[in-house]
């Protein structure tokens, strides 16, 4: 009996961190997880190093840098009064150019190799209430290693500026090994979540790979 609820404790536990991997849909945002063993922290400590590199090239104008534009769907649009995307993706030439009608900024970093690091995708406010992005970082194989959401905000929280990033780390095989996360104003002193109300916390999806995401 002891073995079999051994095993049953194993198995739900197997599933639990499985669906964690492959969803963003936590029981709340907030969660954390923590690496579980010396190797894990180690490679955590790998990936971290390489966010801090590509998110500072990110804010460099370079050749490394590709960006894109989804714009909206101008029948649909002006039809709801807001933007609505359509399929089409154009590239642009610099970031004074992105087009009035632009639903959705593509940032791609390329590495040395010419390889993709990452892709941001930075959904338009027409509010401007908001400021949302959706990170993914990848290794020379095209595979996730981390995944970050950042959503910057004015309302819902007792501060002029909030800020909530949320860190998703991924070993072998797209298993989600350690989940940061943080919630702070304009100066960083943290906010407790429990004192916001958030309404900026819009869908997104973590994929396990350049090729999953680029499809989608």
């Amino acid at each position: 009996m002891l073995n079999q609820k051994i095993i049953l404790s194993i198995l739900f536990f197997a599933l639990f961190f499985l669906f964690l991997s492959n969803s963003s849909n936590f029981a709340s945002e907030e969660t954390t997880i923590k690496a579980s063993n010396e190797k894990l922290q180690k490679k955590v400590a790998s990936i971290k190093l390489k966010i801090k590199a590509y998110d500072s090239d990110l804010n460099k104008i370079s050749n490394r840098i590709k960006l894109f534009a989804r714009i909206s769907d101008p029948i649909q649009s002006n039809k709801k009064g807001y933007l609505i995307p359509s399929d089409k993706i154009v590239s642009v030439s610099d970031p004074n150019s992105w087009p009035e009608d632009t639903v959705n900024s593509y940032i791609i970093l390329l590495d040395e190799s010419g390889f993709i690091a990452t892709i941001e995708d930075v959904p338009s406010s027409e509010s401007g209430d908001w400021s949302n992005s959706y990170t993914h970082y990848f290794d020379s194989k095209g595979n996730t290693i981390a995944f970050k959401r950042y959503s910057g905000f004015f309302m819902g929280c007792p501060a002029d500026v909030s800020k909530e990033t949320s860190i998703y780390y991924y070993g072998e095989n797209y298993e989600l090994v350690q989940k940061e996360y943080s919630l702070v104003d304009n100066d960083g002193v943290s906010i407790n979540p429990e004192e916001c109300e958030f309404m900026y916390r819009h869908e997104y999806k973590i994929y396990k790979n350049i090729s999953d995401l680029t499809k989608d």
